[in-house]
């Protein structure tokens, strides 16, 4: 399996979280919830990682992965977080390594694991 770097998207991280609690004239807490929640976001462009090619009979193709599959997380990881290097590395790390994997295919969401095989 291939990997390449195709572009960037638009994520929004959430980086705050406030609750909101008041308390009535006896010290009790009272809560508004119009008012007892905020949250804050960071919208940040980040890199976008696709297959480029999966070799035909090779345990992520038995998977299910295909050429065009976007990868959204790497072992429970968002992928955004990853540079291409290190996705490299971890497909190419040691026989027997499990690796699961979320994809998107035409805009739906799959996920599955497969091991690693030394195919040559």
């Amino acid at each position: 399996m291939e990997v390449q770097h195709n572009g960037k998207e638009i994520i929004k991280e959430e980086v705050l979280r406030t609750n909101f609690v008041e308390k009535d004239v006896k010290g009790n807490p009272t809560i508004d919830f119009e008012k007892s929640h905020s949250i804050k976001y960071n919208f940040l462009l980040k890199p976008v990682y696709e297959i480029s090619n999966v070799r035909t009979d090779s345990p992520s193709y038995l998977a299910g992965i295909r050429k065009g599959d976007i990868i959204r997380r790497l072992n429970g990881e968002l992928s955004y977080k990853f540079k291409l290097s290190d996705i490299i590395d971890i497909l190419q790390s040691e026989e027997g390594r499990w690796i699961s994997i979320e994809f998107e295919r035409k805009g739906v969401t799959h996920k599955t694991k497969f091991q690693l095989k030394k195919i040559l």
